[in-house]
């Protein structure tokens, strides 16, 4: 029998206002809420087969994230403003041979990336649209 192989289905953040996290996020995703129960929610797949999961915890966010979103928009700039305009922090700006990003921060303070000019590690030599 062969070594069973884990798919990721689901990737979870922790957050202190589900309601408030909820609206952020579907906004800036372009998706819904598909459930709710207790303090979780579930939004639609945010990549194939991949939801994106809210869980309500009542201690605040206290060091850096170790798992983080990268975001890619055509619009780049515009889509760092609509995140200022629902509650976002722009943290910092990285330049570097090999890709540009914009390191945000969620109302509740997750970190996440809106990348500028993609890694070739992440388009794969590929157009990105």
């Amino acid at each position: 029998m062969a070594d069973p192989v884990a798919v990721v289905r689901g990737v979870t953040m922790d957050v202190s206002d589900l309601a408030r996290s909820e609206r952020f996020w579907t906004a800036i995703l372009d998706c819904e809420v598909t459930d709710r129960y207790d303090t979780y929610s579930w939004l639609d797949e945010i990549a194939p087969g991949v939801r994106l999961i809210l869980q309500e915890v009542p201690e605040p966010k206290s060091a850096k994230n170790r798992v983080h979103l990268d975001l890619w928009s055509a619009n780049a700039n515009a889509l760092i403003v609509r995140v200022e305009s629902l509650g976002g922090t722009r943290i910092a700006d990285v330049e570097d041979p090999a890709y540009s990003l914009t390191v945000m921060s969620d109302p509740d303070g997750n970190e996440f990336c809106i990348s500028r000019r993609l890694s070739p590690a992440l388009t794969g030599g590929a157009e990105i649209p």
